[in-house]
């Protein structure tokens, strides 16, 4: 089967919460409708999306759904424009309360962080403001996915959903089964978006059962949501469309990724023994950085509040609650 030649790479640009230039990616599937998967930042599907599928024949309007892969408002946010005209909005049931509800998405995304840095007391506070790093929202899901629910868009497409957590805790795929292809979104990110920071990574342990769930599938094409680095890429180099034995390295690279950050967080805890999260970061990142490039000045003190979200920081955090436990 003829793949590429069913779906639409869409590309758009976007600045960081760091002030990068960065790209975010979804993808077009035409089968009897149309589909989305992914859709960018609020603004996206109407301003940079539009006049690519324009060019392919295909207007919003014609869209059978947008599938989002999980509630990130560099994902979901442009979903929230497309459901305003009628376009329906599918997303993991589980994280439905997190585009419907933004404090509960605070509680869940960032919180752990502000209590890891001893900032707990912000909390009640920062949750409520409107705007709140990759939080998007507030949007009603007209269609949660459940796992492993299967979606017939045509004879020869049927989309599973695949649990794939890690990235947050609830992401899923969408494999095209018969033609091998997951659409991953966040899932598999390599060294992020640019080289010198870590992959932002929700829960470490789900996110190696996840790694090996992908490695165990035989994928024939992985569609990622944003052009992820490797150990041989640069800005310039990488793709967000991965083939075969390249998807196998690139999933093997992300579990060497993963040892790396786990096994530099866990050799600090056992240096230092039980002292506050604050006192691991300098020593976890300096283990973390005699594998991995690191860019962030991570000696710097940290602010009250905290530059959330600050994404190394955050992944730190999640690796910090593996090692002591909290999670599995």
């Amino acid at each position: 089967m003829r793949v590429l030649n069913r779906i639409i790479p869409l590309v758009s640009n976007f600045i960081s919460l760091e002030g990068g230039n960065m790209h975010t990616c979804a993808y077009c599937l035409t089968a009897d409708k149309p589909y989305l998967f992914d859709a960018g930042n609020p603004g996206d599907a109407t301003n940079q999306y539009a006049p690519e599928l324009q060019f392919h024949g295909i207007a919003l309007q014609d869209l059978g759904g947008v599938f989002v892969t999980h509630a990130h408002g560099d994902h979901a946010g442009g979903a929230i424009e497309l459901h305003e005209m009628g376009i329906p909005l599918m997303l993991p049931e589980a994280e439905v309360p997190y585009l419907e509800d933004m404090p509960a998405a605070f509680d869940h995304f960032f919180a752990p962080s502000f209590r890891a840095l001893g900032q707990a007391d912000l909390i009640p506070e920062i949750r409520m403001r409107e705007k709140l790093g990759y939080i998007t929202g507030p949007c009603r899901v007209d269609r949660p996915v459940k796992d492993d629910e299967v979606f017939a868009l045509a004879r020869d497409v049927h989309i599973r959903v695949v649990p794939i957590p890690g990235h947050t805790d609830h992401s899923v795929g969408y494999y095209w089964e018969e033609a091998g292809a997951m659409f991953t979104g966040d899932a598999v990110q390599g060294y992020g978006q640019c080289v010198g920071a870590l992959p932002i990574i929700q829960n470490p342990p789900a996110f190696a059962r996840t790694l090996k769930k992908l490695l165990g599938m035989d994928l024939q094409v992985m569609l990622t949501g944003h052009m992820f680095q490797n150990r041989g890429t640069h800005a310039v180099t990488a793709n967000n469309v991965k083939f075969q034995k390249e998807i196998d390295h690139f999933l093997k690279e992300n579990l060497e990724l993963h040892e790396i950050m786990l096994n530099g967080v866990a050799d600090a805890v056992a240096a230092k023994g039980d002292v506050p999260f604050t006192e691991l970061i300098v020593p976890a990142m300096d283990n973390i950085a005699k594998e991995i490039p690191i860019l962030a000045d991570y000696t710097a003190p940290i602010p009250r509040p905290y530059n959330f979200p600050q994404l190394w920081l955050d992944t730190l955090v999640a690796y910090y609650r593996t090692v002591k436990g909290e999670l599995k």
